[in-house]
């Protein structure tokens, strides 16, 4: 299990109460800091605590208590603020916003959660692959094209019929099981907050009903070296795993976890959206990526009949 870290609520990229509360259930935020949690009690849960059983651990059970215990302490605080909310009869919807809104709106450090960041993997099975050239400054670069298939695998590493993960595209949540695929040289395109093997997943393309995302692969040269080898085979089929986490996102990408993650899984699920607010409905995700396997699949195929 990763450690965990204290983040500021803006860099979730949470945009209700809904997507705020499954990272609360799921584990991933465990419990606000201290002084925001004391405040916090005081304003929602006090007066729905009479025995006063769900007081924050705080002050000298901080450092003693785990961070499961906190956790299920925050998630009982939201319950019981909730019933007392809806015993005077106020909206469901309202006392949910108020309570988003408290955290929206602390500023800077003040916002801080604390944060065990959970994997949303999916793997990518390339095929086709057609080399292309262009100038680059002064330079000719290459990259490639290719066809791949999104594919995921249960906790016995058994693989599903389908992709579970779904993708907001065009305003619409899509369950694709394909992507376009580019796969070029980090060292072309770094991005400042990322300093090994990623992939840009989402955008749109083809039309009508092909419509699909893009996954742009940049690899490090010690491993896009593999890819020019792996050109040169008759048919060449190559697998990576993409592993989405909340941290490298812009603001307004979530990776929201649809399913609970199984204690022993390592934190990792194959039930995840990656959701958006931003203008176009179509979002562009971060994930860590790597190389897990090249076969030739002509060379399979010929073993296989013989």
């Amino acid at each position: 299990m990763a450690n965990p870290e204290d983040i500021e609520f803006r860099k979730l990229g949470l945009r209700d109460y809904a997507q705020l509360y499954r990272m609360i259930e799921q584990g991933t935020i465990i419990c606000p800091k201290p002084d925001v949690w004391n405040n916090f009690y005081n304003q929602f849960v006090k007066r729905a605590n009479p025995d006063r059983d769900l007081l924050p651990r705080i002050l000298s059970g901080w450092r003693s208590t785990p961070n499961e215990e906190k956790n299920a302490v925050f998630i009982r605080q939201i319950h019981a603020a909730g019933e007392f909310y809806n015993s005077l009869n106020m909206k469901e919807y309202t006392w949910q916003k108020e309570i988003f809104d408290y955290f929206a709106n602390l500023q800077g450090r003040q916002s801080e959660l604390v944060v065990i960041w959970k994997k949303a993997t999916v793997n990518i099975v390339v095929s086709n692959l057609v080399q292309r050239f262009r100038l680059y400054g002064t330079e000719t670069i290459s990259c490639f094209v290719a066809e791949g298939e999104l594919v995921q695998f249960d906790e016995n590493f058994n693989r599903l019929e389908q992709s579970q993960m779904r993708h907001r595209m065009l305003h619409e949540l899509y369950q694709s099981q394909t992507a376009t695929v580019l796969i070029e040289r980090f060292e072309n395109f770094p991005e400042p907050h990322l300093d090994g093997n990623y992939c840009q997943f989402g955008g749109c393309s083809g039309t009508g009903d092909n419509v699909r995302p893009t996954a742009d692969i940049r690899l490090k040269s010690d491993v896009y070296k593999y890819i020019e080898k792996a050109f040169l085979m008759p048919d060449p089929q190559i697998e990576f795993e993409l592993d989405f986490t909340q941290a490298p996102q812009r603001a307004d990408m979530s990776v929201i976890f649809d399913k609970l993650t199984e204690p022993d899984s390592g934190g990792l699920t194959n039930h995840f959206t990656l959701d958006t607010d931003a203008v176009g409905g179509t979002g562009l995700w971060y994930a860590d990526c790597k190389l897990v396997e090249i076969t030739n699949v002509s060379k399979h195929a010929q073993l296989n009949r013989t």
